[in-house]
């Protein structure tokens, strides 16, 4: 199963041998522009709250194998030898 359309971005970089991908996921994305826009700790509070789940439930629909590891953030990197 190939869960590379669940991610809003992310960034390649390239060596000689490997080609790193890492993926955010959108709750991720969310929970950062939500930050930026809180203008109250209970504001910050309930978008984290909202995001801990959301992030949690994607992080569960995850592949992880050899190359591949999902991060408690939200964060998907694939490395890929080419």
């Amino acid at each position: 199963m190939d869960n590379s359309n669940d991610a809003e971005a992310f960034a390649q970089i390239r060596t000689e041998s490997t080609q790193i991908t890492v993926e955010i996921c959108p709750a991720t994305l969310s929970l950062a522009f939500k930050l930026s826009l809180a203008r109250t700790d209970d504001e910050a509070v309930r978008a984290l709250a909202e995001a801990d789940k959301q992030i949690s439930d994607w992080r569960d629909t995850q592949k992880q194998d050899d190359s591949q590891i999902v991060l408690l953030s939200g964060l998907r990197v694939t490395l890929a030898a080419i």
